[in-house]
C-alpha cells in the first residue's frame, strides 16, 4: 500500500528528486496511520463480545497518537531519501526508466550495505538504552481505554524492548542486546527477501 502511494504522489509531481522524496514522505505518513487504524480493526474484532473494555475512544487515540508519530517517521524517510538522491541515485529504483543505469559494482554495493549495517548497530547498541521511559502510542491508548487489562501472557524473548534475564543490573545492555538482535534480525530477512526476489527475475 505504502508503495503504490509513493508510486503515484511521484508521477502527480513528474518524478525526478523531488517526486522522489515528496512520495516517499507522504507513503510513511499514511502506512503508520494506516497500521494503527487497522490495528483498531483487528482488536475489535477480536474481542467484540467482551463487556470489559471500552473500545468508543480507541481509534480517536490512536490516530491522534500515530499522527505525531507518522510525522516523525515521515521527515526522517524524507531526510534520509533526500541525502541518498543526492549522494547515491544509483542506489534508488526508477520504475520509468526504460532501461536500468548501471548500477554500481558489487565492491561498492558491498562496501555501502556493510557501512549501513555497521551504522545501524552502532545506533542500536549505543542509542537504544537511551530511549524514551514514556509510553508509545499503542502503551498510552491501552492504559486510556483499559484494553492493558486484557494482556495476560508475556513474550518468552523480549520484554518491553529488552532482554528478560539481563534486566536489573544489567538494564542498558539488556536494551543494547535486544536493539542488536532486532537489527540483526531485519538485515538477515532483507538479504533472503532480496535473494528471493532476485532468483524470480526474468533470465536470473
Amino acid at each position: 500500500g505504502g508503495y503504490a502511494v509513493y508510486v503515484v504522489i511521484r508521477r502527480w509531481l513528474g518524478g525526478g528528486a523531488r517526486g522522489t522524496v515528496a512520495g516517499a514522505v507522504v507513503a510513511a505518513w499514511l502506512t503508520v496511520m494506516a497500521t494503527a487504524a487497522l490495528f483498531c480493526l483487528e482488536f475489535q474484532l477480536s474481542w467484540w463480545r467482551s463487556q470489559e473494555t471500552e473500545f468508543r475512544n480507541l481509534f480517536t487515540l490512536m490516530v491522534s497518537f500515530h499522527s505525531l508519530i507518522g510525522l516523525g517517521e515521515a521527515i526522517i524517510t524524507g531526510c534520509v531519501l533526500g541525502f541518498v538522491v543526492k549522494q547515491r541515485p544509483d542506489l534508488l529504483y526508477d520504475p520509468e526508466a526504460s532501461e536500468a543505469p548501471a548500477g554500481p559494482s558489487n565492491r561498492r554495493l558491498g562496501s555501502v550495505v556493510a557501512a549501513g549495517l555497521v551504522l545501524a548497530l552502532a545506533i542500536a547498541a549505543f542509542l537504544a538504552p537511551l530511549a524514551s521511559a514514556h509510553p508509545d502510542g499503542l502503551e498510552a491508548a491501552a492504559v486510556r481505554t483499559g484494553i492493558d487489562r486484557l494482556e495476560a501472557t508475556r513474550p518468552l524473548v523480549l520484554e518491553d524492548y529488552a532482554i528478560p534475564f539481563l534486566q536489573g543490573r544489567w538494564q542498558a545492555l539488556s536494551v543494547a542486546v535486544a536493539g542488536i538482535g532486532g537489527t540483526v534480525a531485519v538485515f538477515v530477512t532483507a538479504v533472503v527477501l532480496g535473494r528471493i526476489a532476485k532468483r524470480r527475475e526474468p533470465g536470473s
